[in-house]
């Protein structure tokens, strides 16, 4: 799950999908491909006052990092909609620790809609 919160002093509105790119170890850009799935349902527009969130699935495969199709990312840049400022994220493993090496196979992110609430958006 994504969680996409304002952090800033004025509300503000999101619709649609996030977009994403990777970071490799030296910091640099590089391209993921992704594929939005209106999952777990169509975008709801959604207004965020300070401090308030909304949600998106984010779901990829992992891949062996010694295989040359996979992108081992040592971060993840998030774009909000209808943004072009990218934010870099802080990605958390289950065991609740920030994560350094995100192996992501070849077909790369399937990105869901945002919604106002968590509840439903994590892929099966």
């Amino acid at each position: 799950m994504v969680i996409l919160t304002n952090k800033g002093s004025h509300t503000c509105t999101v619709d649609g999908y996030l977009g994403y790119g990777g970071l490799l170890a030296d910091n640099s850009v590089v391209n993921v491909p992704t594929k939005r799935e209106a999952y777990p349902g169509a975008s709801v527009r959604t207004t965020l006052k300070p401090g308030t969130s909304a949600f998106s699935g984010l779901k990829w495969a992992s891949c062996d990092k010694a295989d040359a199709s996979c992108k081992v990312l040592a971060g993840v840049q998030v774009t909000p909609p209808d943004e072009t400022t990218q934010l870099t994220a802080t990605v958390i493993g289950l065991n609740g620790k920030p994560v350094d090496q995100l192996p992501v196979s070849a077909p790369g992110f399937t990105v869901g809609s945002l919604q106002p609430s968590n509840e439903g958006v994590v892929f099966p």
